[in-house]
């Protein structure tokens, strides 16, 4: 329950100070953000996994940097085994994106950094 609270006042205080989406599994669920008419970007991990640690405050970045025009989640992979399951998930951390229509568009395994995921964001023409 405390996790939950301190996942939720965090994605408040993110939202307040006017950055985009990036919440836990708790605070966001995906169907939700897949239907909000923005690109989604997933990021599959765990907490003991440190590749999936460094990236969470890229994702911060990115989020503050893209404001309203992305969502960025940072999902448990043990809490989303079907979605792990439906995109062969193998090593963690993988990161999923999706384009505004929630169609699924291209996957990432491993570390990425902000600069690798700001060119598959304008590639696919998911931002400008």
């Amino acid at each position: 329950m405390r996790n939950k609270l301190l996942a939720f006042v965090f994605f408040i205080c993110l939202s307040s100070l006017g950055f985009a989406a990036i919440a836990s599994n708790e605070t966001f669920g995906l169907n939700k953000a897949l239907k909000s008419n923005l690109p989604v970007i997933v990021k599959l991990g765990a907490d003991w996994c440190y590749p999936c640690r460094e990236m969470k405050p890229i994702l911060i970045q990115l989020a503050k940097d893209f404001g309203d025009k992305a969502i960025f989640l940072d999902l448990d992979i043990n809490k989303y085994r079907e979605l792990a399951k439906e995109h062969k998930v193998m090593l963690i951390p993988t990161t999923l994106f999706y384009n505004n229509q929630g169609k699924f568009i291209y996957k990432h395994v491993g570390f990425i950094n902000r600069d690798q995921i700001i060119k598959i964001l304008k590639k696919n023409k998911m931002v400008r």
